[in-house]
């Protein structure tokens, strides 16, 4: 249970840091700035876990952790931070999916097909894209093509395999 407890308070301390630094320095690269702060959270609490347990050389305290307990904090607090990433990804930038259907509830009375394509446009769906690609540098501008970085090639050849291996076909 000690570990599960310790786990999550350095989670929810390092969630916090993210929210708050997002709000107040408006970081270009969010998910970059969480998974620092993350690493240094971990980092530091296991450290300071540490420290007191030396410091109160007590067998029955609560941080009274071996090697292994550390490990299994670690882990649990990367497990979290998986699932946190994956779903700020998600809430960071409109999905084409999330704009569409956010589109279709906000009329009503239903939305015309004209009122839709008028509605979700390149300029909505497209544009934004390319613009996290080349600030993510998956990609850059040559004159006035779009060209993959080496990033980018290594990006898509992991979701390419990964999607051979499920035998799925091109497509969203």
């Amino acid at each position: 249970m000690a570990i599960f407890i310790c786990g999550i308070c350095l989670f929810l301390l390092a969630i916090s840091v993210h929210a708050f630094s997002c709000r107040v320095f408006k970081s270009k690269r969010p998910t970059k700035l969480l998974l620092s702060i993350s690493f240094w959270t971990l980092c530091i609490g296991l450290l300071t876990t540490c420290l007191l347990q030396f410091l109160f050389k007590t067998p029955f305290s609560i941080l009274a952790f071996d090697v292994l307990g550390y490990i299994n904090i670690a882990l649990f607090f990367f497990s979290l931070l998986c699932a946190y990433t994956i779903t700020f990804s998600a809430v960071e930038a409109d999905s084409p999916s999330l704009v569409m259907i956010l589109a279709i509830a906000q009329a009503p009375d239903g939305l015309s097909e004209d009122d839709f394509y008028m509605l979700v446009n390149d300029e909505v769906l497209i544009k934004p894209r390319l613009k996290d690609l080349l600030k993510d540098k998956m990609a850059y501008l040559d004159g006035n093509r779009y060209k993959i970085t080496t990033r980018g090639k290594y990006f898509v050849s992991l979701f390419a395999a990964y999607r051979n291996l499920l035998g799925l076909q091109k497509g969203g």
